[in-house]
């Protein structure tokens, strides 16, 4: 899982730009890395390309849910979750806004 701090403004900007629906779309890339680019775990060629694409879609194995949550200086938080039903094709979002309390 990939969490972008408040010290990492410039990433925090873009990802708060484009939405969280948006990074969601983001995370259901496919393209898998150049061979020479991959590493070598031990697993073989063909399971480490598999792996290497941000979302992992297999008969046997894959993503099955992304989310990302996106909180501002205010303390408003947006989070966003894409589950995936594999071998149905389909998916389901769900959304959530709130405010995080001070005490």
């Amino acid at each position: 899982m990939q969490i972008l701090r408040k010290t990492d403004q410039k990433a925090y900007a873009k990802a708060k730009k484009l939405g969280a629906t948006k990074v969601i779309d983001i995370l259901k890339n496919t393209t898998t890395a150049k061979d020479e680019d991959l590493p070598d775990t031990g697993v073989g060629l063909e399971l480490e390309r598999m792996l290497s694409s941000i979302f992992i879609k297999s008969e046997k194995y894959g993503t099955r849910c992304s989310s990302v949550i996106l909180v501002d200086n205010d303390n408003n938080v947006q989070f966003v979750e894409k589950f995936f039903f594999g071998g149905l094709g389909t998916f389901s979002n769900r959304e959530f806004k709130f405010k995080i309390e001070e005490s």
